[in-house]
């Protein structure tokens, strides 16, 4: 009986579909929503840590909170204006860190622009462009930060730090190595005319080597600057081999 009317009503679906132009879907199709492919393809993941690596103005940790209810987010920025705004956002929310630091591959100290203007313009640079103010920002590793903070399991890793997301993965190496790691999500370049972002290519290469293999891609913005139709980046997810074989058989009887 169930098999009838499970016939019936996709059979009325597909004439609506027809008849509107509109299509349904029993599943929503891989890269839509992350947080949808991670209950459907993870049933037992549970992010209980999220590093949210250019933070921004705390927009993503607010999804984090409402989504990984029981995770403690770590969100990252590093120049005062904009560690003022995420403060100001989300720093009241019990779940959520906010941290006035910039991750990269070595210690040290860089500059970064404090002024208004784009991405390309806010990123750590050695170069100073006339017209930016700029300020001193600290530089740390994320094996280095996670060590003296006793984190021993990322759960999901964000990074979006305009162009130095390799660098902040580079830092990362040992967590990597030993897939203490389950999620990372980079922003990537996929026009070689983008010189903003890592080439998708370059964290395919680098991950896989660690065991690491892509798992969806999200938000494909196209060639905004020039209005052309091509990619221009996206937000690729890449999961541990470790996450992927534990997950095999639990998503075969999906």
């Amino acid at each position: 009986m169930k098999n009838i009317l499970r016939k019936i009503f996709y059979g009325i679906l597909s004439v609506i579909g027809k008849i509107t132009g509109t299509r349904f879907y029993k599943h929503l199709p891989a890269g839509v929503d992350v947080y949808y492919d991670l209950k459907h393809y993870f049933p037992h993941f549970e992010a209980l840590t999220v590093f949210d690596v250019g933070a921004n103005n705390g927009q993503t940790a607010i999804e984090y909170v409402e989504h990984f209810p029981k995770a403690n987010i770590y969100s990252f920025e590093p120049t005062q204006k904009a560690y003022t705004i995420l403060t100001q956002t989300v720093g009241h929310l019990p779940k959520v860190k906010c941290l006035k630091l910039a991750l990269s591959s070595a210690p040290g100290i860089a500059r970064m622009s404090s002024s208004e203007g784009t991405t390309e313009q806010n990123k750590i640079t050695s170069q100073q462009q006339e017209g930016l103010n700029y300020e001193e920002v600290e530089l740390i590793t994320l094996d280095t930060f996670c060590q003296k903070n006793d984190i021993k399991h990322i759960h999901l890793l964000k990074i979006d730090t305009e162009g130095h997301d390799f660098e902040v993965l580079k830092g990362a190496e040992n967590l990597i190595n030993n897939m203490q790691i389950d999620l990372i999500q980079v922003e990537a370049g996929i026009n070689p005319q983008n010189t903003l972002h890592v080439p998708f290519v370059k964290f395919k290469e680098y991950l896989e080597s660690k065991g690491y293999l892509l798992f969806k891609i999200y938000d494909q913005v196209y060639e905004w600057p020039t209005g052309a139709s091509t990619m221009r980046y996206c937000n690729p997810i890449f999961a541990s081999t470790k996450l992927l074989n534990a997950n095999i058989r639990e998503y075969a009887k999906l």
